[in-house]
């Protein structure tokens, strides 16, 4: 996995909780190592944003 995909997912978590979307909608993206650590890591990008909206109230 390269850095860009890392970032990407970051990115895509952070726009899919501005776009309302649940914690559980992130992707499923595939079953190998990668993949999880690609899925932790839009979790965590969701995460971030919850926290700054929650914060921002």
């Amino acid at each position: 996995m390269s850095q860009q995909q890392f970032d990407q997912a970051y990115e895509s978590g952070r726009r899919a909780r501005q776009a309302g979307k649940s914690r559980d909608s992130s992707p499923r993206y595939g079953m190998d190592h990668n993949s999880l650590l690609q899925r932790e890591r839009w979790r965590e990008g969701w995460d971030d944003e919850d926290r700054e909206r929650r914060a921002a109230a």
